[in-house]
């Protein structure tokens, strides 16, 4: 194939792509004028951010600070995205980050309220209390200490 015919049949592709991209164009304005429902987003009812940076969270028991790195990436990517949202969006846009069964355990802590009921700082505090495991510097030395002794150590010799 030589250039020429190469660049004639790029120019019909490029030209059969803007038609159908002229099409969807009209087909989604024809639907806007005669949709009363869907309404421009304006300050007052724009859409919640997305936060596609921000994975779900999800229960990780072996690792009690997980919830509080997740939290922190949370906000400040929150504060990025919406640095003037609601709190109501907040708490809304928090829940909408939560894996399934996460969500499932903040909805049944939450009751008899709904979850949009609370405010973004004690929706915060009621998701600490179910994720943030708070261990002792103890337990942990003491985890550290049977990880590393050998199989018949006692710990009254180390």
């Amino acid at each position: 194939m030589n250039p020429t015919q190469l660049q004639s049949v790029l120019a019909a592709v490029l030209r059969e792509q803007e038609q159908r991209f002229v099409q969807l164009l009209n087909t989604l304005r024809v639907g806007q004028s005669t949709s009363a429902a869907i309404v421009p987003p304006t300050q007052g009812n724009s859409p919640l951010p997305q936060l596609l940076d921000i994975e779900s969270f999800v229960v990780d028991v072996e690792n009690p600070t997980h919830f509080d790195d997740w939290l922190r990436h949370f906000e400040i990517s929150l504060l990025c995205a919406a640095p003037k949202i609601s709190d109501k969006e907040k708490t809304m846009v928090l829940a909408t980050k939560l894996s399934t069964d996460a969500f499932a355990e903040f909805r049944k802590c939450c009751l008899p309220k709904d979850v949009t009921d609370y405010g973004y700082d004690e929706a915060v505090a009621r998701l600490h209390l179910l994720f943030s495991k708070q261990r002792s510097v103890f337990a942990g030395r003491y985890d550290c200490m049977r990880l590393t002794r050998d199989e018949g150590e006692e710990f009254m010799h180390l």
